[in-house]
C-alpha cells in the first residue's frame, strides 16, 4: 500500500508539475525500505529447508525487491520534476 501510494504521488507530481513533492516521497520511500527489510527478515526466519519452500521464498524476495525499486524510481521522478520546475 505504501509503494502504491508513493507511485500515485509521483504521477501526481508529474501531472501537477509539483516540484515540492520530493520530500514527501522521500519519507514514503524510507518507510518502503523499512518494510522491505522487515519482510525480508520474516521470510528468512526460519531459513527454508525444502526446495519448494526455498523457491517460493526466493520468488517473494524478488517481488519485494522490485516493489522496493519502484519506490526508488518514484522518488527519482519527483526529484527530476523538482529540477525541471526550478
Amino acid at each position: 500500500d505504501r509503494c502504491r501510494s508513493l507511485l500515485a504521488l509521483a504521477l501526481d507530481c508529474v501531472s501537477e508539475d509539483d516540484g515540492s513533492a520530493g520530500a514527501r516521497l522521500q519519507n514514503f520511500d524510507d518507510l518502503v525500505d523499512s518494510d522491505y527489510e522487515l519482510l525480508l527478515e520474516q521470510l528468512m526466519d526460519p531459513v527454508p529447508t525444502t526446495a519448494a519452500s526455498f523457491e517460493a521464498s526466493l520468488l517473494l524476495v524478488l517481488v519485494l525487491r522490485c516493489i522496493e525499486r519502484m519506490a526508488d524510481h518514484a522518488v527519482n521522478v519527483s526529484q527530476r520534476v523538482a529540477r525541471v520546475s526550478a
